[in-house]
């Protein structure tokens, strides 16, 4: 399982006109996307991402909610050039994703994964894993006093 890097500008969309984390779930992006901004193409993308038949939207989404419900999701372009084409929202940066996590891939114009940073449950890396420091530790001699009184 490699790791790759994607690049963004700026931070999450406001898919629901509320809480950011909120706004940030994987199934809410793509439930806007497919409804409010008519990218049809996602009712197959989603499809085939989960491995089932895509036959409604309702069905195809609910099932990616079962699976993955509070994941968040997010849009990276597969190039920093790419990313600068939304400078406006700010300094392009990498963001980590794994290729299994490519929800829809649209070439030069992004990608949509699902966003594992910060998630425990995923059971993937999270980002470079820190070394440990070695503390040495010193052992002290075990000193034995026998004192034996006579009286």
């Amino acid at each position: 399982m490699k790791q790759r890097f994607g690049y963004r500008s700026g931070g999450i969309g406001e898919y629901t006109g509320g809480d950011p984390e909120e706004a940030s779930l994987a199934w809410k992006a793509l439930d806007y996307e497919y409804t409010e901004l008519g990218n049809e193409h996602l009712l197959e993308d989603v499809a085939n991402f989960l491995g089932i038949a895509p036959s409604s939207w309702a069905i195809v989404l609910g099932e990616f909610k079962k699976r993955h419900g509070t994941t968040p999701g997010i849009w990276l372009t597969t190039t920093k050039k790419g990313a600068r084409l939304y400078k406006e929202f700010g300094d392009p940066y990498r963001v980590p994703y794994y290729k299994e996590d490519i929800i829809s891939d649209l070439g030069e114009d992004g990608i949509f994964v699902l966003d594992r940073r910060g998630s425990p449950k995923s059971g993937k890396p999270q980002g470079k894993a820190r070394k440990k420091k070695r503390v040495k530790v010193r052992k002290k001699k075990a000193t034995m006093s026998i004192s034996s009184s006579r009286r």
